[in-house]
């Protein structure tokens, strides 16, 4: 998703941001979590999916993270959201 003003024309979006950032970031991990979200099959979970990829930049327990996440989500997407988050950890090596 763009943002506003290159939906609008008034601005280009600029090129070539994941190489401008891989240049200068020691780790760096291009993680495409709408897409990802919605192959699961909803958009909104791209946020679960990018705190998947993140979670394993840290030495804290998966099933911590994904206790805590499901803690803040009816119970009706708890099944999206662990699949969410469960691929964005398989985004990081």
């Amino acid at each position: 998703m763009s943002p506003p003003a290159i939906n609008l024309g008034e601005m280009e979006y600029p090129g070539a941001i994941p190489e401008t950032i891989r240049s200068r970031v020691r780790n760096f991990y291009l993680v495409k979590g709408t897409e990802i979200a919605l192959q699961l099959g909803d958009a909104r979970a791209a946020n679960v999916v990018l705190l998947g990829a993140m979670s394993k930049c840290f030495e804290v327990d998966e099933n911590l993270w994904l206790k805590t996440i499901l803690n803040y989500l009816p119970p009706k997407v708890h099944e999206l959201n662990r699949k969410a988050f469960s691929a964005g950890r398989d985004q990081i090596s």
